[in-house]
């Protein structure tokens, strides 16, 4: 349930980015790739101390990153083509990480190690071959 908070905090931050008519679900998969890799280093800097006692969380976000590199890609190319022109697109989302990264410290450290523990385990299942 954490999850789903965490996915649609994000999807409704970024809602406005990439609005063609109808996507496909490769597309969509992309632009959640895209998504999650702008917030992966704010969540990776918060979770890492949190969750030291149950593995390496930045070791597994930077395997995801790799395994994702082409979706994230994707991800990227079909958000920027639907952003507002009268916008710097990497400014925006440099914006956005910094809200969402205010937003996570401000939770109490329960919250934000349930966050983490969910987001862990969400990279896990996503990683080919991931022991997760």
């Amino acid at each position: 349930m954490r999850l789903l908070a965490l996915s649609l905090l994000l999807t409704s931050a970024f809602a406005a980015q990439a609005s063609p008519e109808k996507p496909t679900d490769a597309e969509l998969n992309d632009w959640m790739a895209f998504l999650r890799s702008i917030s992966l280093p704010i969540i990776t800097e918060v979770c890492t101390p949190l969750l030291a006692d149950q593995g390496d969380y930045a070791g597994v976000a930077a395997k995801w990153l790799e395994t994702h590199h082409a979706e994230i890609a994707r991800g990227r190319d079909f958000t920027k083509a639907g952003s507002p022109k009268d916008r710097d697109f990497d400014q925006y989302h440099a914006n956005m990480a910094a809200d969402f990264k205010q937003k996570l410290l401000a939770k109490p450290e329960a919250s934000q190690r349930a966050i983490c523990t969910d987001s862990l385990n969400a990279l896990q299942k996503s990683i080919p071959n991931s022991a997760g």
